[in-house]
């Protein structure tokens, strides 16, 4: 069938034609896994040359464990849900968890020290 509009046979495409998503070709999906490799050793040459606690610090390594670890605390002691039924009720008792957690959180934050 010379002239279809299959895939292997077709002709260059009239100006102005519709162009097929760039992101579907398998050189770009090819040029991401290369970027993903370049970032990956990006990332280890960085943990060479300063370190594992500076990449920590640079990337935030450990602050989703200690968000989670404070939930956590406050679930066990206020609970995981409301006790209340009635809706306006549910609105006072959040007003109220609130309240506490600013307290909570107006006490500030422990700081470690390492003893020499």
């Amino acid at each position: 069938m010379r002239g279809s509009n299959r895939p292997g046979n077709r002709t260059a495409d009239p100006p102005g034609a519709p162009r097929p998503c760039p992101y579907a070709r398998p050189s770009l999906a090819r040029f991401s896994v290369r970027c993903a490799k370049a970032a990956a050793y990006k990332i280890a040459r960085y943990i060479e040359d300063k370190g594992i606690y500076a990449f920590h610090k640079k990337y935030g390594y450990g602050v989703r464990s200690l968000v989670e670890a404070q939930i956590s605390r406050i679930k066990r002691c206020i609970g995981e849900r409301l006790l209340t039924q009635e809706l306006a009720s549910q609105e006072g008792e959040g007003i109220i968890i609130a309240n506490l957690l600013n307290r909570w959180n107006a006490f500030g934050k422990r700081v470690c020290v390492k003893n020499a």
